[in-house]
């Protein structure tokens, strides 16, 4: 399986969480989306609250620029 593949399972295995719904329409020119801090705050916030629902946050993947969850090495 080449690399681009495996990277394209991985993706397609991940549950994104989009609870926040609407917020995530123009959610990157938000000056939120510029504060990774804040966005794990928000993240662990909705987890205590039972609203996180998946694997990994729509609004962190946004957010994060260090995409080490779609590299190849984490395949399994």
């Amino acid at each position: 399986m080449s690399s681009n593949n495996k990277n394209n399972k991985l993706a397609e295995d991940i549950k994104f969480c989009t609870e926040c719904d609407d917020q995530l329409d123009d959610f990157c020119f938000s000056d939120i989306s510029k504060n990774l801090e804040e966005i794990k705050k928000n993240t662990a916030n909705c987890k205590k609250t039972g609203k996180f629902k998946g694997d990994f946050c729509s609004k962190r993947f946004i957010a994060d620029d260090d995409l080490e969850m779609f590299s190849t090495d984490n395949v399994k």
